[in-house]
C-alpha cells in the first residue's frame, strides 16, 4: 500500500555568471526541474512529497549546465525528517 513519504535534500551551488540548474528522478520519474534558486555559495532544502510502496527505490540527482565556473549538488538525504542512507542511489521505504 502506497503511502506519502518526505524526502528532503540540502542543494549547494556555485557559479559565476549563469546559475546551474538540475532534475531530481525518483523510479525513473522526473519530479523536479529548476534553476539553483538560492544565492551562491548558500544552498536550500528540496521538499519532495511522494506517494510510494514500501520496498527499494531509486534517486537521481542530475546536474544541468554545469562545468568548471559552475557546480549544483545535494547533500543531506533526508526521508520522513530523519537522515538515510543511499546506497548506489538506492534508499528503502518501510511498512
Amino acid at each position: 500500500m502506497k503511502r506519502e513519504v518526505l524526502i528532503n535534500v540540502d542543494i549547494h551551488g556555485a557559479w559565476k555568471i549563469k546559475s546551474p540548474y538540475y532534475r531530481i528522478y525518483i523510479d525513473n520519474e522526473m519530479i523536479v526541474e529548476r534553476a539553483y534558486l538560492a544565492q551562491e555559495n548558500q544552498f536550500y532544502t528540496e521538499i519532495i512529497l511522494v506517494n510510494l510502496e514500501p520496498g527499494t527505490h531509486s534517486f537521481k540527482f542530475e546536474a544541468k549546465n554545469v562545468n568548471d565556473e559552475r557546480r549544483v549538488e545535494f547533500k543531506n538525504f533526508c526521508i520522513d525528517q530523519a537522515p538515510a542512507k543511499l546506497e548506489q542511489n538506492q534508499f528503502t521505504i518501510l511498512e
